[in-house]
């Protein structure tokens, strides 16, 4: 008899079970801030070698305004291997550009103050081909601006809410 391949008397192993299984939980029913802890938690356990596609110099700044989605975002991309700095805002993020010199801007565009759009405008002053994904639960609003910035720069688009996979897949198209 085999017995649990589950159970091998690593604590390591337990630790992740545990976890696989929270995460189940919480997705059910919880705050994003407390998901946030446990995806962190997991993605801290995950196998060390698993890398994104071999990208592991692509520098990513995030822009939003909810701090436990940006928090969130963060820890899926750099468990794949990205350096990923993150902002609550226009202003703040337009400084952390100018700071962190990013491959990639992905922002949410309704933020209080400047928006996503205004930010960006601004980062294509400096570098007008700066690659951008903009997050929105509500992109309907920014087809007509969207569509024109997409004819001429790097741009795309992720409507909220979105999955791992998701955003991994438009930050891999964007990376090519």
């Amino acid at each position: 008899m085999q017995g649990n391949p589950f159970n091998n008397g690593s604590t390591d192993n337990q630790m992740r079970i545990r976890i696989y299984v929270e995460l189940f939980l919480y997705q059910i029913d919880s705050s994003i801030k407390d998901y946030s802890y446990l995806l962190a938690c997991h993605l801290r356990y995950q196998d060390s070698n698993s890398s994104f596609e071999g990208e592991t110099e692509m520098k990513i700044l995030i822009v939003d305004d909810s701090q436990d989605l940006a928090f969130t975002l963060q820890m899926m991309l750099e468990a794949e291997g990205f350096e990923v700095m993150s902002a609550n805002d226009g202003r703040e993020g337009y400084l952390a550009y100018l700071d962190f010199k990013p491959d990639l801007v992905i922002t949410d565009i309704q933020m209080p103050g400047e928006t996503g759009l205004e930010l960006v405008g601004q980062i294509r002053l400096l570098n007008p081909m700066v690659r951008t994904i903009y997050m929105s639960g509500n992109l309907g609003s920014f087809l007509s601006p969207l569509e024109e910035e997409r004819k001429t720069h790097p741009v795309s688009l992720l409507a909220k809410p979105f999955s791992r996979g998701q955003l991994l897949s438009t930050v891999s198209a964007m990376a090519a």
